[in-house]
């Protein structure tokens, strides 16, 4: 399913990381940032630079377009 509104990519998630123990995988899109759209890799990093060490995300995994996840982890998802 195609997301007109933009999304950011993970292209890469360090095996171990709180982002890796949540379920974040690379192909996968982040959405949300703490409530907010994200469409950029800079609106990603300015809103987890806003929120903190802790903050809510959504995902959307383009193997499956009908899954989306919320999850909560430090720092979790920096995309590269």
């Amino acid at each position: 399913m195609f997301d007109s509104q933009g999304c950011v990519l993970v292209s890469e998630v360090q095996a171990g990381s709180e982002a890796w123990s949540v379920g974040v995988r690379p192909g996968m899109f982040i959405r949300e940032v703490g409530g907010s759209r994200v469409t950029t890799p800079a609106q990603f990093y300015d809103a987890v630079k806003k929120l903190g060490d802790a903050f809510d995300f959504q995902l959307t995994n383009p193997a499956d377009s009908n899954v989306q996840k919320d999850a909560e982890a430090p720092n979790a998802g920096k995309p590269k």
